[in-house]
């Protein structure tokens, strides 16, 4: 039945190629699909603001207003973008005294926003957020100091290097900032600070003041946004992480992180979930696709063919051997089909990255990595579509009668 089923798509070629299209190009998009869809999962996005910590106690996004934890089910969407509620300021001195723990750095977060020098407020490259923290917090970034100095003075403030350089800022001069606790006053650019790396404030500008002026523009004044924690030389952070909870107690309103990144929500996470979104929809619509159209030309090609099954039901093929001479033939389809179509999607995933993300879609903190699960699963997948596309096809032929060759 393979030679058969070889001989005869040799001698029909113009039959099949309509098949060979489809699958050849639905292996190809979903190669493509595949191998961005596991870039993004194993993409990380610019460091975040707590990179020099080691552990983050937290609010824990996943309690509701019943102050319940309700966890996402099957079928929910995951909350990676909540933003995280507050934690009671008292439970610094509590993982102070914990062991293993060196420090513990309450950090602040709330709206405050520098004008620039011609009038305008300053924005991110991304997005609007903009944030005041506490000059003691800086460090478990670690913000440094690139000029200037800190603020000491309640009329002293330190920005971000972007902040200040978007803004035509300068240090020394004066500086007016919008706060929701004093709405609009005016501030002396003390320092300007940058972070380990120039992605950290992509999506968000910082601003730093004295720590007796932070609390002071902080809205909850008994509350923090999150407790920085650092291990002591040579701690496991797993076992800290444990006696921390631990001290803690139980319940659900505050969590530990060992991943820092986890605390606060990136553009570049948003971004992330966007290309999965994108890449899992362009999958799927290339199979769907793909397999209605190889029905319908597997379909057609078997009608045109009703006379030559017919003769080899004559000379003896049993309706299992017309099922297994059309089933070898679509397998050759779906080998020919892979073999152009996954180098293809291989080299097409990185030029619909970039494509992606200039237009906004993915972050440009994907890189693409071509492993072996991506490739396999579409050698498989074109398989499947091909076996599934050719099943009703093929029933309808095995039932065809010896007669029918009149």
């Amino acid at each position: 039945m393979l030679r058969l089923a070889f001989s005869t798509l040799r001698a029909r070629r113009s039959l099949f190629a309509g098949s060979l299209a489809a699958v050849t190009l639905a292996l190809m998009l979903l190669t493509s699909a595949g191998i961005l869809l596991e870039s993004a999962l194993r993409g990380h996005g610019e460091p975040n603001r707590f990179h020099g910590a080691s552990l983050v106690v937290a609010g824990n996004a996943d309690v509701g207003l019943d102050g319940k934890e309700h966890r996402p089910g099957f079928g929910d969407v995951e909350a990676p973008l909540v933003p995280r509620p507050p934690v009671p300021a008292r439970l610094v001195e509590t993982v102070r005294g914990v062991e293993g723990v060196r420090s513990a750095v309450p950090d602040l977060a709330f709206y405050a926003q520098a004008v620039g020098s011609d009038g305008s407020p300053v924005t991110p490259e991304q997005g609007t957020r903009s944030f005041g923290h506490s000059w003691a917090s800086a460090r478990v970034t670690p913000y440094a100091l690139r000029a200037g100095r800190a603020p000491a003075r309640d009329d002293e403030v330190v920005v971000d290097a972007a902040t200040a350089r978007r803004g035509d800022l300068r240090v020394g001069r004066p500086v007016t900032v919008l706060t929701g606790a004093e709405g609009r006053d005016t501030y002396r650019l003390s320092g300007i600070a940058a972070g380990p790396r120039g992605g950290l404030t992509k999506d968000q500008s910082a601003l730093f003041f004295a720590p007796d002026t932070a609390a002071r523009l902080a809205p909850d004044g008994d509350r923090v946004h999150a407790i920085a924690l650092t291990t002591a030389a040579g701690a496991d952070p797993e076992a800290v992480a444990s006696r921390v909870r631990a001290a803690l107690g139980t319940g659900p309103s505050v969590t530990v992180l060992t991943d820092t990144g986890e605390t606060e929500v990136s553009s570049s996470d948003v971004l992330f979930i966007d290309t999965l979104v994108f890449v899992v929809s362009m999958g799927s619509l290339a199979v769907f696709v793909a397999l209605f159209v190889m029905a319908g030309g597997f379909a057609f090609a078997i009608l045109q063919r009703y006379q030559e099954i017919a003769l080899l039901r004559v000379v003896g093929a049993t309706p299992r051997q017309i099922k297994r001479m059309l089933g070898w033939e679509t397998l050759l389809v779906a080998i020919v089909g892979g073999v152009i179509a996954i180098p293809a999607g291989a080299a097409l995933a990185g030029p619909l990255a970039d494509a992606l993300v200039s237009l906004g879609i993915a972050p440009e903190e994907l890189k693409v990595e071509v492993g072996p699960w991506p490739l396999a699963g579409a050698a498989v997948a074109g398989l499947v579509i091909t076996r599934l596309a050719v099943w009703s096809a093929a029933r309808r032929a095995a039932r065809v009668r010896p007669a029918e060759a009149l």
